[in-house]
């Protein structure tokens, strides 16, 4: 069963009917359901991508900042030993 969208309410509808049941309006061949989505599914994922890369660099310099600390902390106690 494929699926697309009437032109004129957008609402979704079987590609097979020739005028929408909802608004009446001849519908016209567009493109499929998988091709509609494609590109707003798309962007969503970009900005997934974005934001776990983001998550993932800012969990890092914390890990960094952490380790410096502890370096710092060795530095010191190996210089007062001395």
């Amino acid at each position: 069963m494929k699926v697309g969208f009437c032109g004129s309410c957008r609402r979704l509808i079987l590609s097979d009917f020739s005028y929408c049941p909802y608004c009446g309006a001849e519908t016209r061949r567009g493109p499929e359901l998988a091709e509609s989505v494609e590109a707003p599914f798309a962007r969503i994922e970009k900005k997934v991508l974005k934001i776990v890369v983001t998550e993932r660099i800012d969990e890092l310099e914390s890990q960094l900042a952490t380790m410096e600390l502890e370096l710092e902390s060795i530095l010191e106690a190996q210089g007062s030993g001395d």
